[in-house]
């Protein structure tokens, strides 16, 4: 009695908790803890395995990632919609999620480890098994993130007004970061644990994963909507039990982009989620393009997890002390501009000095400026929506035009690329076959016209 009173005394003078908020609250901060601990004990080896892939793989595993997405998604929020009692939902999908990940252990075993893991080409080395299992892995646990946190946020705006987000929602971000920073420490070390070793990394952090995606479920499936909730919902003359049920996943899917078009807000909402992850992938690029420097894949996947371990501890000191207070004091609007400014700066910042020091600093930040105060803003923003945009819209957006923000920029790059390449073959074809024309077909012509050709056409695929 003693332990649980002194808890509910320090979330009630951190956060300004009132009473019955205090076991949704409590429960909250304890399944988003264990959604993200399962996504960074898993982050490091998805990692791993983009860089193993090359990183000449990633702008087709972003685009493939936007295609499992834009299918995948719709199942959840049908998912959800079957469900009168959403947490029962929320339990199903964690499980199922936990499933996935103990199959994937499975097939890293079958598939055996690449010869040679301490060459940096190690993508030319392994069979054809081993590369699709790696790309499977790559884009499964890059759509789990995605359903994971959409489906907790959701809840979450479901769960508390808007009042209660402002105030409440730093301290939810504040259970996220805790499983991150717990799950980075130990991801870290489990990564070199010698049992279970697959490519030169342990495969203990995928049991680990299954683990917390389980306790999450448990967890979720116990929050509750508080009194004031409650009652908003009756005066929006909507039942705390949806009743939205029975529709399949792309009729769901299809209901979600109505309510979209159908609200300026919410499209609004989109364009910021949108450039939001642009400038993301950005930053995790640059990133991976100098980790792959790396040879030894034990380093590598040691290195990111003491990055994100690094930012999870100043994100969770801000969560805690700071976020709720920033957002009362500046609202809204201002909150949610803060973050792109700071992008921008930090963008300049490493186009200037593209380093490995001043790249991780640049990752640092705008991961404590993103968790600690512009996700927990954007997520107040849904408090004002009904359970249909909740679990519906907002999963879709938060899954499908997430990724679209992440795989677009590189889509476009490679379409510039692609139709570069092809102005520049089709005028080195141009001039080739103007000179083969003018030879006569004698040797003498034929060194002449290859003399020609190489003034004119070499310095157009310069």
């Amino acid at each position: 009695m003693t332990s649980s009173a002194s808890i509910q005394r320090w979330v009630t003078t951190t956060s300004n908790c009132r009473e019955d908020e205090i076991r949704p609250v409590l429960l909250s901060f304890g399944g988003f803890g264990m959604v993200l601990a399962s996504y960074f004990f898993l982050l490091p080896l998805r990692d791993e395995a983009g860089v193993a892939l090359g990183t000449t793989a990633l702008p087709v595993l972003f685009a493939a990632s936007l295609l499992l997405t834009l299918v995948f998604s719709p199942t959840v929020s049908s998912l959800l919609h079957r469900y009168a009692d959403k947490g029962a939902g929320m339990q199903v999908l964690y499980r199922s999620m936990a499933a996935s990940i103990f199959a994937f252990f499975w097939a890293y075993l079958l598939a055996g480890s690449p010869v040679q893991e301490e060459v940096p080409d190690v993508h030319h080395l392994m069979t054809w098994q081993q590369r699709a299992v790696r790309a499977a892995f790559y884009l499964w646990v890059s759509l789990l993130n995605l359903v994971g946190m959409a489906t907790l946020w959701a809840r979450a705006s479901d769960v508390f007004t808007p009042e209660a987000g402002t105030r409440l929602f730093g301290v939810l971000g504040a259970g996220a970061t805790t499983g991150q920073l717990v799950a980075s420490l130990l991801a870290a070390g489990a990564a070199r644990l010698p049992v279970v070793v697959v490519g030169g990394v342990s495969l203990v952090p995928m049991l680990l994963s299954v683990c917390c995606l389980e306790a999450a479920g448990q967890l979720m499936s116990r929050v509750q909507l508080t009194a004031a909730a409650e009652d908003l919902a009756r005066q929006r003359r909507q039942e705390p039990a949806d009743p939205s049920t029975g529709l399949t996943p792309w009729a769901s899917l299809l209901q979600g982009i109505r309510v979209i078009r159908g609200s300026g807000y919410l499209q609004r909402i989109c364009v910021y989620v949108v450039f939001n992850y642009f400038v993301s992938s950005f930053f995790y690029f640059e990133k991976t393009i100098i980790v792959a420097r790396v040879p030894d894949a034990g380093v590598r996947t040691t290195w990111f997890a003491m990055i994100n371990s690094a930012s999870a501890s100043f994100i969770l000191v801000l969560q805690l002390a700071v976020t709720g207070r920033v957002m009362r004091a500046l609202g809204v609007p201002r909150a949610l501009l803060l973050t792109p400014l700071a992008a921008a700066a930090l963008m300049a910042g490493v186009a200037a000095a593209p380093a490995p020091v001043a790249i991780a600093a640049a990752e640092v930040t705008r991961k404590v400026l993103t968790y600690a105060l512009a996700r927990p803003t954007r997520e107040v923003l849904f408090t004002v929506l009904s359970r249909e945009e909740k679990y519906g819209a907002k999963v879709f957006m938060d899954t499908v035009v997430q990724r679209i923000g992440d795989a677009v920029p590189l889509c476009l790059a490679w379409a510039g690329a692609a139709w570069g390449l092809g102005r520049q073959h089709a005028a080195a074809a141009a001039v080739n076959l103007r000179l083969r024309k003018h030879s006569g077909g004698s040797t003498g012509d034929e060194e002449e016209a290859t003399a020609e050709w190489r003034g004119e056409a070499a310095p157009l695929l310069g």
